[in-house]
């Protein structure tokens, strides 16, 4: 955690405890911060905005934003292959689309 100054008056946090306590303690951090992203999509969904970060369906404006195309010998062009960052929402609805690379076809 170099750089973290949680608060110590510019100094760098220093966790004490053998390297299975801290592991324990980053383990619980890490729950926490999951079970409150997981909170986070069920309220936007429960809002009504589903995610969409599906792969493998054909690129929709309505839904997606390419950021990059590129050659995919298992896919035909115009197909989602990698979501960089997932959306939410449809049409008026939307709150951002989805952020994702499209296959271009073989070669190009």
């Amino acid at each position: 955690m170099s750089g973290d100054t949680g608060g110590t008056g510019g100094k760098p946090v220093q966790l004490k405890g053998s390297s299975d306590d801290v592991a324990t303690d980053v383990a619980r951090v890490l729950d926490g911060v999951r079970a409150i992203h997981d909170q986070a999509l069920d309220m936007i969904a429960s809002l009504g905005f589903r995610r969409h970060d599906e792969t493998g369906i054909p690129f929709d404006p309505g839904l997606h934003e390419v950021v990059r195309v590129e050659p995919y010998a298992e896919e035909p062009a115009g197909i989602v292959v990698e979501v960089v960052r997932p959306g939410y929402g449809e049409g008026d609805g939307q709150l951002r689309p989805a952020a994702v690379v499209v296959a271009g076809g073989h070669g190009r």
